[in-house]
Formats: C-alpha cells, sequence, structure tokens
C-alpha cells in the first residue's frame, strides 16, 4: 500500500468529506517557474522550480505536485481548533502530540507500514513511513492556528536530505501578526506592508512603512510611512454588522449610508462618494475634513476590507488610484 493511499483511509475515518473542506485554510498557485502556496495567517511559501499538480487527498486537504526529476512534494493546512481531537484548553503542542499519535498509532497497527520517529520538538515533528520499498518522510507541524502536513520523497532522498528540505519548507511559513480580535494579519519586512485577511485575500504596499496607534471603536490599526501617509485598516466579519443584511454591492452600500450617517451625527463632517464599483462589490467615498480621508469598502466572501488613507502628499486622483490598486489585490 502506498503512502498515499494510508493517509486517505486513516483521515477518512476521522473527517466527512464535504466538512474537511470547511476546516482547509491554504490556497494554491502554479506558475512557470514556482508553486506558491498561501496559509491563513501567514506568509507565502514559495516552492521553486517546474512543479505539476498531482492528486488531491481530500479527506487531510492533501495536495500532492510533482517535477520531471520524480520528486514529489505534498501540503496540507488545517485550522487544528476544527478537528475531532483538539479539546478546549489545549496548547499547540499537546495538539501536535494527540495528531501525531492518533495517525502513527493507526498506521502501525494497521500492518501496512512502519513508522519510525525521526525528529520530535515543539513545533513539529518528523517521521519516516515505510510501505514495501515505498519510502517518504512526513512533517507534521503548527503554524499559527493551523496543523501543517507536509510530504516529501525521491529516488535520491535520503533521511537527511528530506529532514533538510522539510525543515526547510516548514521555516519558511512565517506566522504574521494579529490583534487577536480582527480577521486578518499582517507583516512589516523592511519596510513593506504585507496585509492577509482570513479568507486568504491579500495585498501589500511598498515604502517604508511603520506601525502606529489603534482605534478600538473602529477596530482600525493604523500605519504611516516615511511620507507621513497614514493609512488605516479594518477587517471584520459581515456578522460584525447588525445593519449589513444584503450580500455583494447591496451590502456594501448599506455599510456607506450608515457609516454617512454616523459620521454626520458624531463629527459633522460629510461623506462623499467617489466611485462605485457594482461586479467586484467595492466603493471608495470622501470624508470631508481639514484633511479629507478617503476610503475604500470591499467585500469578498463575509469579510468587509475597510481601508481608510490620509496623505497631503498626492493629489484626489492619485488616492483613489492607490485605493483601487488595493482593491484590484483583494480581488
Amino acid at each position: 500500500m502506498s503512502r498515499i493511499t494510508i493517509i486517505a483511509v486513516f483521515t477518512a475515518l476521522s473527517f466527512n468529506l464535504s466538512y474537511a473542506q470547511t476546516i482547509k485554510s491554504y490556497e494554491f498557485q502554479i506558475n512557470s517557474n514556482n508553486v506558491r502556496i498561501t496559509v491563513s495567517g501567514c506568509k507565502d511559501l514559495v516552492l521553486e522550480g517546474n512543479w505539476d499538480k498531482g492528486i488531491y487527498n481530500k479527506a487531510a486537504c492533501l495536495q500532492f505536485f510533482k517535477n520531471s526529476s520524480g520528486e514529489i512534494f505534498a501540503f496540507s493546512a488545517r485550522k487544528y481548533k476544527e478537528f475531532d481531537i483538539f479539546e478546549e484548553g489545549m496548547s499547540s503542542k499537546e495538539f501536535l502530540n494527540s495528531f501525531y499519535n492518533t495517525d502513527s498509532s493507526f498506521i502501525s497497527n494497521s500492518g501496512s507500514a512502519v513508522i519510525e520517529t525521526v525528529e520530535k520538538t515543539i513545533s513539529y515533528i518528523i517521521y519516516r513511513i515505510k510501505a514495501g520499498t515505498n519510502e517518504n518522510y512526513m512533517l507534521y507541524g503548527i503554524k499559527g492556528t493551523s496543523a501543517i502536513m507536509i510530504q516529501v520523497g525521491g529516488y535520491d532522498y535520503s533521511k537527511e536530505k528530506s529532514k533538510l528540505i522539510l525543515l526547510s519548507n516548514f521555516r519558511k511559513i512565517k506566522v504574521l501578526e494579529n490583534d487577536g480580535v480582527s480577521s486578518y494579519s499582517y507583516s512589516l519586512d523592511n519596510g513593506k506592508l504585507f496585509v492577509q485577511g482570513d479568507n486568504l485575500h491579500s495585498f501589500s504596499l511598498d515604502g517604508k512603512w511603520e506601525k502606529s496607534h489603534y482605534m478600538e471603536s473602529s477596530r482600525q490599526q493604523f500605519f504611516k510611512n516615511q511620507l507621513n501617509d497614514n493609512l488605516g485598516i479594518s477587517v471584520l466579519s459581515i456578522h460584525s454588522y447588525k445593519h449589513i443584511s444584503k450580500s455583494g454591492i447591496k451590502g456594501v452600500l448599506q455599510h456607506y449610508r450608515w457609516e454617512k450617517k454616523f459620521h454626520k451625527r458624531t463629527t459633522k463632517l460629510q461623506a462623499e462618494t467617489l466611485f462605485v464599483n457594482e461586479k467586484k462589490s467595492f466603493l471608495i467615498y470622501k470624508l470631508n475634513a481639514k484633511t479629507p480621508n478617503y476610503y475604500l469598502i470591499y467585500r469578498v466572501g463575509d469579510l468587509i476590507y475597510k481601508i481608510s488613507l490620509a496623505s497631503l502628499n498626492m493629489q484626489e486622483q492619485d488616492k483613489i488610484k492607490y485605493l483601487k490598486n488595493i482593491a484590484k489585490q483583494l480581488k
């Protein structure tokens, strides 16, 4: 029995196939010279080289890739707190041990393969699985809120080489910052701002950005750059807004009308609509203050992205273009 079949047998016992997809926490894109894997709350993992899409194990949410050299690379990320074996109050280390022990015990007891633990730490476990002449290496680990599975194999894959490749890719998955309340995470690498919603839609902005203040009332985190431009970010579920009852652009317009009334009542400032894209479900408006603030409201799935921009260095059309660029990335 191959390693692929073993995984399918085990995970099918633990997960309903449709439910398994609801706890999946990654997406991928195959490009001409790499595979880009996006994990919720983490920076992208980039697998260099020319890879083809292989089989997909629905129960484990495990996607296989293969190349012309006969190498395989398989990846899965799932929300570990949604697993049946997760218990309230369980630490990520405790979950990881339970996950590995349950999986490896089942495979060993089935008599279809031999399991050998290669390395065990608080954040990952590497093991070898051998079924007949077929031998692969697997890593189980935790990154943020996701349980990670990485599997590698190849004609010349020794224990040392397999371990090196597993750890190299696992360590590339950097966990982003999160306030624990909003539905997004972010990073500031060399001044570049990267923002990823919990639904895996993201955008990035060049420039020397740094973290500024946090506005509790609107749950907005502010950032400023070397030009003193100010950017406010809030990403929340539509369920956080009682006034949103419609889908698509209609829901965005409901939120805009609510904000318009709120500003008029509390700040005495007038909101002015500048751009509406009905097909993409976003709009841009201006709040006419002494230093005007420009807002993007974008609905992607069940999340509302609200981005504010205040700048003395751009003309109005430049600010609209800047927010449109963010919307284009979020599509």
